[in-house]
């Protein structure tokens, strides 16, 4: 026979034993810590698919020319966007050389509240890059300056280009400086023609130009490039 004084002992150990086994005063457990993994940042971009027989041209496909050194890169990729920062004065140019082409892509100005005159925000598409590399090579540009959006002009001193332009078409058709503004150009046999959000703004002669690298300009201000590709034609 078990003695009083025993089991009371004997609950009481057990009582202890139960607390201490997992009561509900005890401290949650620490959480297993879990493994981080570093998403890339992506701009905030729509989904875009290059239309059947044009390929992009990513950054990699570009050389920088500046036109004085410059402490810091004055152009980046920004995953798929190409991002110029500003200063100093200069552009990307190609790898390859192109003669008769199309090609597309969409240009923005990031920050036109900055800007003294948004109206006069800077870039431009040097085309038929040919001879030394310097600001401004000889070639011929379609604008992207705001106020002159898709006018084609010479860079060139001793090469002339007749342009017919279409100032009203320009004006129904741009969008704001910080909004993106889609421009396409089409090279053959030498003449260019230009579109700015589907309509036609101008259309120059043949020049002495007919082939060469393919610039995107800096001109000292932010502007930004997404969805470049080109068709060989």
């Amino acid at each position: 026979m078990t003695k009083p004084g025993t089991r009371l002992l004997v609950c009481t150990i057990l009582a202890l034993l139960v607390v201490g086994c997992g009561g509900t005063d005890d401290p949650p457990a620490d959480p297993v810590p879990s493994e981080t993994v570093e998403t890339p940042v992506l701009p905030d971009e729509p989904l875009f698919e290059v239309e059947e027989g044009l390929t992009t041209i990513p950054f990699e496909d570009f050389v920088v020319f500046e036109s004085k050194p410059s402490d810091s890169p004055s152009w980046r990729d920004a995953g798929g966007r190409i991002e110029c920062l500003g200063g100093p004065k200069g552009y990307l140019y190609t790898k390859e050389s192109y003669g008769d082409f199309t090609l597309r892509f969409d240009y923005r100005f990031p920050e036109p509240e900055e800007a003294e005159d948004p109206t006069k925000l800077n870039t431009g598409v040097l085309v038929f890059v040919t001879g030394e590399h310097r600001a401004w090579p000889k070639c011929l540009e379609v604008q992207g300056r705001w106020d002159e959006m898709a006018s084609i002009k010479s860079n060139a001193r001793d090469v002339t280009v007749e342009v017919a332009d279409d100032p009203a078409a320009r004006e129904t058709a741009r969008k704001p400086a910080g909004e993106w503004n889609t421009v396409e150009i089409v090279s053959k046999g030498g003449a260019l023609t230009s579109y700015l959000n589907g309509e036609k703004i101008a259309e120059s002669q043949p020049t002495e130009l007919t082939t060469g690298p393919i610039g995107l300009q800096s001109e000292g201000n932010p502007v930004h490039f997404r969805y470049v590709r080109i068709r060989r034609d």
